[in-house]
């Protein structure tokens, strides 16, 4: 509920579940293209835990670097604007 009460948000973070996971999934039909990283064209595989969730923010590219020192790939994105989610 917090994530749409705001017109510009970015969430991120290990939310240690998967796309498959009921509650996200749900989350995600309720907020569509609010997953950056899918939505830059990133590696998006079915057991990823991290996210960058975005709302009113146009997304450019997104991508990820492999585990090196962190148990976690790195996921990044470029952000090339504000839209108005109103």
């Amino acid at each position: 509920e917090e994530f749409t009460q705001h017109h510009y948000v970015i969430l991120f973070g290990d939310l240690n579940t998967h796309c498959q996971q009921p509650a996200l999934q749900e989350f995600l039909l309720k907020n569509p293209g609010c997953d950056a990283i899918a939505a830059g064209g990133g590696s998006n595989p079915d057991d990823r835990i991290d996210w960058i969730l975005t709302r009113g923010v146009v997304i450019g590219r997104s991508g990820n670097r492999p585990v090196g020192a962190s148990d976690h790939p790195l996921y990044w994105l470029e952000i090339t604007g504000l839209h108005d989610t109103v």
